[in-house]
């Protein structure tokens, strides 16, 4: 129709979104069992599930080593992945990686999906997914990811993030 719309600046919401606020929502929004192992190397120790998905009845059997892991256990702590929602900043200060978690695809056709943190301050951790900053999060977000690793294995409740 013929016809001129205007519309003003606030009614699109997504012209002000920064790439946080895309972050949960498209760039790591896999489920857990589209993964065959997650391996996630913690300060003092190296943890590492493998996946498996029944589609028959639903169901993920996971495991580390020879040892079975409670799955509901295992996908409450990725959870706390899903769930990061770094603050972007101007600039960060690169350096080893204090945490990295490593995310395998089952087939061939995706490669792995890598995260590292990196310390910034007492408080702060650089997030980086496939090398690319994404912005820091906070001290207690990244405490959680080194703590719930070792519930899952030792059977430990995991919170609702």
């Amino acid at each position: 129709r013929n016809a001129i719309y205007s519309v003003t600046a606030d009614a699109l919401a997504m012209l002000d979104y920064e790439i946080t606020d895309y972050y949960y929502q498209f760039v790591f929004q896999d489920y857990l069992y589209s993964f065959k192992n997650m391996t996630v190397n913690a300060p003092s120790k190296t943890y590492s599930f493998d996946i498996k998905y029944n589609e028959s009845d639903n169901t993920i059997i996971a495991k580390s080593g020879d040892k079975k892991v409670d799955d509901a256990l295992l996908s409450a702590y990725y959870q706390y992945f899903l769930t990061l929602q770094p603050e972007v900043k101007d600039n960060y200060t690169d350096g080893p990686s204090s945490l990295t978690a490593v995310f395998t695809y089952t087939g061939s056709t995706r490669g792995k999906l890598t995260m590292e943190f990196v310390k910034q301050s007492g408080r702060r951790y650089l997030l980086k997914i496939d090398g690319n900053a994404m912005g820091t999060v906070t001290s207690t977000a990244y405490d959680h990811l080194v703590v719930y690793a070792e519930y899952v294995m030792t059977n430990k409740g995991i919170p609702e993030p």
